[in-house]
């Protein structure tokens, strides 16, 4: 893909409108860097993930034994019956 189809597309696009592509290095890479996704924001997002697959799991294991609770009382109080 050539310069001149990279220049209607995405973030190009824009600093292409903006700048002209002129010589203006720091500019263009601040530029860039604003939309850059830095490795620190994907670990935070994989950690906060991951404590909701953690937290989720432990509320349905909670449900799961409340359950579990219930209908074995509910037996043996019914046979006492």
């Amino acid at each position: 893909m050539g310069l001149a189809q990279l220049q209607d597309s995405g973030i190009l696009g824009s600093i292409h409108q903006k700048y002209k592509l002129q010589n203006n290095c720091s500019e263009v890479s601040q530029l860039l860097n604003q939309h850059t996704i830095k490795p620190d924001d994907v670990q935070t997002a994989f950690f906060i993930l991951l404590a909701g697959i953690f937290i989720a799991s432990g509320v349905l294991c909670c449900e799961f034994v409340v359950f579990w609770c219930t209908k074995t009382l509910e037996t043996k109080f019914s046979s006492i019956d």
